[in-house]
């Protein structure tokens, strides 16, 4: 059951959006019950994830702002994608990359539906025309169609990446890095990233629930999180 209650956050509309979930669903280890969510219903072949993923990289991405009160996670927002917005609206399409420079300088650019989560690391520079932060991305899972089909891992052995990037959070047109609104919900407004609080984990989940990686091998692990609810 979803609950869906409006509210006005740093000087946006937000939805909190909060979600009858298991315990694994926010990282944890809990009792896992119902099927595996899996878009294969049998051994996939290489072209059958190389598709899926491919199309999985067009589609929506969902972040969620969390926040804890005595263990417990809350949602403080719900927001698609990433943008470049200006006066509270995004301007032209969705991103579906993003990049920004490593410690060595150079270049990373990550794909915006492998991105598990991110969090501001320092305070936005300000100093230069366009300002900038430096972001802590982590990708999951850090492995390729070949491999995962090669390898065969379950859940539990696939790992995250991490990405220390500074990026740009600005334009010349003088838009800014943001959130977008909810498909749902284009009247809420954006959430700029530079106003998101240091060190706060903002998550990230696939819009339609599939996930390209989710074979049988990786399913059949008993810690793999995803699963439907069912009523007891």
């Amino acid at each position: 059951m979803t609950k869906k209650i409006c509210a006005r956050i740093f000087g946006f509309k937000a939805i909190l959006i909060g979600y009858l979930l298991t315990g694994a669903a926010w990282g944890g280890v809990a009792e896992l019950i119902g099927a595996p969510i899996t878009p294969y219903q049998d051994q996939p072949t290489l072209r059958d994830v190389r598709l899926l993923r491919e199309r999985e990289l067009s589609e929506e991405r969902i972040f969620f702002y969390q926040i804890e009160f005595s263990q417990s996670p809350h949602i403080l927002f719900s927001k698609s994608e990433l943008c470049f917005a200006k006066d509270g609206k995004c301007v032209g399409s969705n991103l579906r990359t993003l990049s920004g420079k490593d410690v060595n300088g150079n270049t990373q650019t990550i794909q915006i539906y492998d991105i598990q989560s991110l969090r501001l690391l320092e305070p936005v520079d300000y100093s230069k025309a366009i300002p900038s932060v430096k972001l802590e991305i982590n990708v999951f899972p850090d492995i390729t169609p070949e491999e995962l089909l090669r390898n065969t891992p379950e859940y539990s052995e696939l790992y995250a990446k991490t990405f220390i990037l500074t990026v740009e959070l600005g334009q010349a047109d003088n838009s800014r890095l943001a959130f977008g609104p909810l498909p749902c919900c284009p009247e809420q407004g954006v959430a700029l990233v530079e106003d998101v609080k240091i060190s706060a984990e903002i998550t990230a989940s696939p819009e339609g629930g599939e996930r390209w990686w989710a074979t049988p091998s990786v399913v059949k692990d008993r810690n793999f999180p995803f699963r439907n609810a069912v009523d007891r």
